[in-house]
């Protein structure tokens, strides 16, 4: 499990410091707005890391592909709604 949590960790802290550095340098960031986010992001990514070693892969995939599935739905909702 070690590696794999590494590995989302440190994925996941290069992509938002690069963004975080792009965004900060343009000026168009709201610090306090940005951080919950990216807490979330990180513990997400602590969370998946601890359950996919413990799942085999194709159950991993249902159930990647079943959010994908959920969120698609959300989205798609927001948008048919009232303008």
């Amino acid at each position: 499990m070690s590696v794999e949590l590494f590995t989302s960790l440190l994925f996941m802290g290069s992509l938002f410091e690069g963004a975080s550095v792009a965004h900060l340098s343009e000026g168009s960031t709201n610090l306090g707005i940005g951080i919950m986010p990216q807490v979330a992001a990180a513990a997400g990514a602590i969370a998946g890391a601890a359950i996919a070693g413990h799942l085999r892969a194709g159950t991993m995939a249902v159930i990647f592909g079943l959010v994908l599935i959920y969120s698609s739905y959300c989205s798609l909702r927001r948008r048919a709604g009232p303008a």
